[in-house]
């Protein structure tokens, strides 16, 4: 019996252990239908496995919608979010991240400019990252997919253009290292069970010896 205890503490700290959420790898939107289509900020995309939610803003003056990539650019897609009009698309994200990468295009070729927040702050020591797309002449737009930052943790980022609209899609973002779960909390779950297991083990075998 004491076996069987003790085999199956160390099958329930396995199963307890893998239990723990871990939030790596990179987090999609506006990617391949993650959004409607026409949507209009503001709006949320919520990822299914991790429960990040990201929420999507502009002056009610200079919407952005979601659309058919095809209609603005032709380097990427399949999805964007884009206003014709030049303004400043605000996301916002429920948990900390550490990284945001995106695919772009502009109308004219000027430069899309993404700044960091941290709370509605600029992190110190932080500057604001500022990215020109190559002309195609498919779609007459300016297009790229090298707009991206990681460094100090945020959970926003305001994108603006000073002359005309612009579109973005295939957002990629990675949820900060530092609300993942340390070893030692799994390790300590797992010697926990094993000493539990010790003790009832113990106990059964004094049972015993009086029998």
């Amino acid at each position: 019996m004491g076996r069987r205890v003790v085999t199956l503490a160390s099958v329930l700290s396995v199963l307890a252990i893998g239990a723990i959420p871990l939030h790596a790898g990179t987090i999609s939107f506006i990617d391949s239908g993650s959004a409607d289509f026409n949507k209009t900020t503001m709006f949320n995309e919520t990822d299914p496995v991790t429960g990040l939610i990201a929420t999507f803003s502009s002056s009610a003056l200079n919407p952005f919608t979601t659309g058919t990539a095809s209609d603005f650019v032709s380097s990427w897609g399949p999805e964007v979010l884009a206003s014709l009009t030049p303004a400043t698309l605000t996301i916002t994200f429920s948990q900390t991240l550490s990284s945001i990468t995106m695919d772009f295009g502009t109308i004219n070729a000027e430069q899309l400019q993404l700044t960091p927040k941290m709370g509605g702050v600029v992190p110190s020591n932080t500057q604001p990252v500022n990215v020109v797309g190559t002309f195609d002449a498919s779609s007459g737009s300016y297009e790229g997919t090298n707009l991206s930052f990681s460094g100090p943790n945020f959970n926003e980022v305001d994108l603006t253009t000073q002359e005309a609209g612009f579109a973005v899609g295939n957002i990629a973002v990675t949820i900060s290292d530092s609300l993942l779960p340390e070893p030692s909390t799994a390790i300590l779950l797992g010697a926990g069970t094993l000493l539990l297991a010790g003790r009832v083990r113990r106990s059964q075998r004094r049972s015993s010896n009086r029998a």
